[in-house]
C-alpha cells in the first residue's frame, strides 16, 4: 500500500535471505495483499487454510476457551469491547472471562458475520463486551469457572505487571527492586530512561519526609535540589490540570 512498493523486490530479498518461497521451488507460501483495497485477502485465507491442513493443525473444542486480544477499545454505548481470536476451547455468553489484567462476564458476543452469537470456538474471530476495563492488544483471554476466580487471576496478572515496571525503574536507578526505596519509584510516574534520575530524587524526598535513611547511592549529587524543584513544579501543574478537568 505504500507509495513505490515493489512486491517483486521484497520476494527476491526474502529468497536471498534464505527463505524458500514457493515461487523459487520452496514450500513457504507468499501472498500479495492490500489492507486498503482488500486485494488478495481471499487468497491469504485459502493459503492459511491449506497450510493448516498440511500441518494437520487441530484445536480441542471441549475445554475452557483460551485466546488472545487482537484489539480493545472503550465503546460509548457498550463499554470495553475486545476483538479477539480463540486458540482452543469454547467461549459463550454468560461465561466469566479474564483478559490480561481485566475481568468480567461475557454480556455479548459478535461473530465474524457481524451478528450476535451464543458461543464461539477455535479460530473464530469475535467481539466481546462485558469486561470491567480495557485490556491491551496481545493480552491472553481465558474462560474461568467463576467471577471470583476471574478477579483473582486478573489481580495476579496486574501484580506481575506492576512488579515488572518496578523492576525496570529500580534497575534504571541502580537499586535493588526489593528495597522499600525502590518501591517508592512505582509512585513517581517517571518513565525509565531520561527521567530516571528525577525518579531517584523524588524518592529521596519521600524517604526524608518519612525519616528514612538515604543510601549512599542516592546521595552526593549537587543538582538534586534543582531536580526536586522541577518535580514539585510538575506536580503543581498536574494538580492544576486536574482541577480544570
Amino acid at each position: 500500500d505504500a507509495p513505490g512498493a515493489n512486491p517483486t523486490r521484497v520476494r527476491d530479498e526474502l529468497i536471498a535471505a534464505g527463505i524458500p518461497l514457493e515461487q523459487s521451488g520452496g514450500d513457504v507460501q507468499c501472498v500479495d495483499v492490500s489492507a486498503l483495497s482488500g486485494q488478495g485477502m481471499e487468497d491469504l485465507e485459502m493459503a492459511l487454510f491449506l497450510e493448516a491442513e498440511a500441518m494437520n493443525l487441530r484445536a480441542p473444542r471441549d475445554c475452557d476457551g483460551v485466546g488472545v486480544v487482537l484489539e480493545a477499545r472503550k465503546d460509548p454505548s457498550r463499554g470495553p469491547v475486545v476483538t479477539g481470536l480463540l486458540r482452543r476451547g469454547r467461549l459463550e455468553v454468560g461465561a466469566c472471562v479474564v483478559a490480561g489484567a481485566q475481568y468480567g462476564r461475557v454480556r455479548r458476543l459478535v461473530g465474524y458475520g457481524g451478528g450476535d452469537v451464543d458461543a464461539i470456538g477455535p479460530s473464530e474471530p469475535f467481539e466481546l463486551a462485558g469486561l470491567r476495563g480495557v485490556p491491551l492488544a496481545g493480552d491472553p483471554i481465558q474462560r474461568v469457572g467463576s467471577e471470583d476466580r476471574a478477579r483473582r487471576v486478573a489481580r495476579a496478572r496486574e501484580a506481575r505487571a506492576t512488579q515488572a515496571r518496578l523492576d525496570a525503574l529500580a534497575a534504571d536507578a541502580g537499586l535493588d527492586a526489593g528495597t522499600p526505596r525502590a518501591f517508592e519509584l512505582e509512585h513517581t510516574h517517571a518513565p525509565v530512561g531520561a527521567r530516571g534520575k528525577a525518579a531517584v530524587a523524588k524518592m529521596r524526598r519521600k524517604s526524608r519526609l518519612r525519616g528514612g535513611v538515604v543510601d549512599d547511592s542516592l546521595s552526593g549529587d549537587d543538582d538534586d535540589d534543582d531536580l526536586l524543584d522541577a518535580l514539585d513544579d510538575d506536580d503543581d501543574d498536574a494538580s492544576q490540570n486536574r482541577d480544570l478537568c
